[in-house]
């Protein structure tokens, strides 16, 4: 159940500034106003000086997705430590659906491989076709010894990036 009584099309992921330190529980307070949101966490090992431990980690520090109709912003701009949401040409940024699940993609099976050949996809879209990221749409970026597939999140200047085998990719016209 959400907050809003909307259709579906008109409802679309936004980037959400939130206060510092304050994203967990911010997400709390959508929680618990039936607000649907993402935050993407990954787990990170550290090593302190007698053990090692798993840690989780936000990818995107001071960012919030919430998804909800643009008409309805200013009841999340009420709420503490929202900050205001990320325009782009002073206009609410909105972020694709298929770039929120890719990053969930990415986030859930993170993996490293080899590739073969290094020329062929440089720049290219492409789509994961085999794997547990199978499904996964991104830019080739980089080949050095390995193939580099990154995610662009629109509007946020950030990058969420996986090495995969070139045998797994398949051009996309997904742009």
């Amino acid at each position: 159940m959400t907050l809003f009584n909307t259709t579906s099309d008109e409802i679309k992921w936004y980037p959400l500034r939130i206060r510092g330190r304050f994203e967990r529980r911010f997400a709390e307070k959508l929680a618990e106003k039936g607000i649907e949101y993402y935050l993407p966490l990954m787990h990170e090992r550290h090593r302190w000086s007698d053990r090692w431990k798993t840690v989780e980690k936000i990818v995107f520090p001071g960012y919030i997705f919430v998804r909800i109709p643009k008409n309805r912003k200013f009841h999340l701009l009420e709420i503490q430590w929202a900050q205001g949401f990320v325009e782009f040409r002073g206009e609410m940024a909105s972020i694709p659906d298929r770039q929120i699940e890719s990053i969930r993609i990415l986030l859930d099976k993170p993996l490293s491989v080899r590739i073969q050949d290094k020329e062929k996809l440089m720049g290219k879209t492409v789509r994961i076709i085999k794997g547990p990221l199978a499904g996964l749409c991104g830019k080739v970026k980089k080949m050095a010894n390995n193939t580099l597939v990154c995610v662009e999140v629109d509007h946020m200047d950030r990058m969420l990036s996986v090495e995969i085998d070139e045998n797994d990719l398949q051009a996309s016209d997904v742009q």
